[in-house]
C-alpha cells in the first residue's frame, strides 16, 4: 500500500503514454523520478520545458498538446472571428 502511495503522477502519466494505441506527439521526456521535464508542442512543433505547457483540464493524457504561446494565439485568432461571425 505504501508504494502506490507513493508513486508519483509522472510515473501515472508514463503508464499511460505506455498503455495506448497511439504514442503522444509530443514525444514527452521525463527525468528519473518520473516527472515530465520537457515535451513538443504539436502547433510550433517546438520542445520546451514542461512549465511552457498548460495543465489540461481533461487531465493527463491527450495525444497532442500546444505550448501556452500557441494557445493563446489561437485563441486570440478563434475570438477574432468569433466577433467577426456575429458582426455579419
Amino acid at each position: 500500500r505504501d508504494f502506490c502511495l507513493s508513486r508519483g503522477l509522472g510515473d501515472v502519466y508514463k503508464r499511460q503514454l505506455l498503455d495506448r494505441d497511439k504514442a503522444s506527439q509530443s514525444m514527452p521526456i521525463f527525468d528519473h523520478y518520473g516527472i515530465l521535464e520537457s515535451k513538443k508542442c504539436t502547433k510550433c512543433h517546438k520542445r520546451q520545458a514542461a512549465d511552457n505547457f498548460s495543465n489540461r483540464k481533461a487531465g493527463i493524457g491527450g495525444k497532442t498538446s500546444w505550448c501556452k504561446k500557441c494557445t493563446l494565439a489561437n485563441l486570440k485568432k478563434w475570438l477574432a472571428e468569433k466577433k467577426k461571425n456575429e458582426q455579419t
